[in-house]
């Protein structure tokens, strides 16, 4: 199982090593490090990735001059002050370890024993925080600029080839908004229908928490649907990638053996998806929030048993409920185990994945992350459920004593 361990970057002191489930959930306080964590895991899927799929000399691109931790701060808007000289990186993935010590050290970077044997495609997204710009800034598409490409300017790039899937004829239903449904208009733009209504409106026009959790839905359906698929790509991208992995015989002409088309094929597909989301909970009422999530939950799901590999997600929040909907999710997981017909009755299998493949942390004070999940329970420790209750019971109790002291 792949994993990765972060040490002095940013707020995070020390995360030990956290293996990578393929689902993944970090709480903590604001400016604690979720989004740190977060960002430098997805990068370092990224280059994996680059490395398996575009060519093996990619790896010394990022074992000089720094490159690995300069285009790590560019992309993810990282501050330079994120590290000093004892910042550490080891991410122990597929088909590759990434090791990286102190702020002025280069990226050390070796392929796993059956790299050429293992390696495969994925597909990537990183949806941020700030997703909801697409919606509420009119044709940020168009006006958004950027000199340095960075993980906005990827995102809206990447809505912009996403959206074109979902034509009138075809709109995507929102798990989260019952009878509204998401279509993209070539001439009117990003489309709502509101079947109640019977009428259409724009998503600049769309609530707040549509216009949050609207990206994420639409981007985890296109990522879903293309696992399995080449997705789309120019005449231009499979002319690269044959030209990439064909090789002289002896004779001087081309190797075009069965066994490189197949190798070839293999690197186009996308075997598995990744997916990294900035707080699913913005804006929505808690039981959208908990929909959304089952949501994300299930496309994961279809996508690995349509891949037979298991696809990911790793998601950061503040929400109780997004935790504690996590928590129902592997409640139904144990309770399957024991009743699949009875669970079914309270939990559609389309959301149900084997406990195995959740995780949950908490990054505490001092930097350091705290395991959710009870070993004996295999369920989220009580206590971290909803951490402002004890709190907020506790003035209650001490105003209600006030309120309804006897009187003398």
């Amino acid at each position: 199982m792949p994993s990765i361990q972060i040490k002095n970057i940013a707020p995070l002191k020390d995360t030990g090593v956290v293996k990578l489930t393929p689902v993944m959930l970090l709480i903590g306080n604001q400016s604690s490090g979720k989004s740190t964590l977060m960002k430098i895991l997805c990068f370092c899927r990224w280059i994996e990735k680059r490395i398996m799929v575009d060519g093996e000399d990619l790896l010394s691109k990022y074992t000089h001059y720094n490159r690995f931790r300069k285009e790590l701060l560019k992309f993810h808007r990282l501050s330079e002050t994120a590290f000093s000289d004892s910042s550490r990186i080891f991410y122990d993935g597929d088909c590759i370890t990434i090791e990286l010590n102190g702020k002025n050290a280069n990226a050390k970077i070796i392929r796993k024993k059956n790299f050429a044997q293992d390696r495969y495609n994925l597909k990537i997204s990183f949806i941020p925080s700030e997703r909801n710009l697409l919606s509420a800034i009119n044709n940020i598409d168009k006006n958004y600029k950027a000199i340095d490409p960075d993980v906005l300017f990827n995102y809206i790039l990447e809505w912009g080839e996403v959206r074109d899937s979902y034509k009138s004829s075809k709109p995507l239903n929102l798990a989260f908004e019952k009878n509204v449904s998401y279509y993209h208009d070539e001439n009117a733009g990003d489309m709502l229908r509101l079947q109640r209504e019977q009428k259409t409106i724009r998503t600049f026009y769309a609530s707040s928490g549509i216009q949050s959790a609207l990206p994420i839905m639409v981007m985890v359906d296109y990522i879903h649907n293309v696992v399995g698929t080449n997705g789309k790509r120019s005449p231009k991208d499979y002319i690269t990638a044959i030209s990439r992995y064909l090789s002289a015989n002896e004779d001087g002409g081309i190797d075009l053996t069965n066994e490189k088309l197949d190798s070839i094929k293999q690197l186009l597909t996308y075997k598995t998806a990744q997916l990294y989301i900035e707080e699913p909970e913005q804006n929505l009422f808690p039981k959208s929030q908990a929909e959304l999530v089952k949501n994300v939950i299930k496309k994961i799901k279809e996508a690995s048993v349509k891949s037979n590999a298991f696809s990911a997600v790793m998601m950061t929040t503040h929400s109780p409920y997004v935790l504690t909907t996590l928590n129902q999710l592997l409640a139904a997981s144990k309770a399957y185990e024991v009743d699949p017909q009875q669970t079914m009755l309270v939990m559609d299998e389309a959301y149900i994945l084997p406990g195995s493949c959740y995780s949950a942390y908490r990054i505490n004070d001092e930097g350091e992350l705290e395991n959710l999940i009870d070993a004996e329970t295999g369920l989220i420790m009580g206590e971290y459920l909803d951490s402002i209750s004890e709190e907020v019971d506790e003035v209650m109790y001490r105003l209600n004593s006030i309120i309804y002291a006897d009187v003398d």
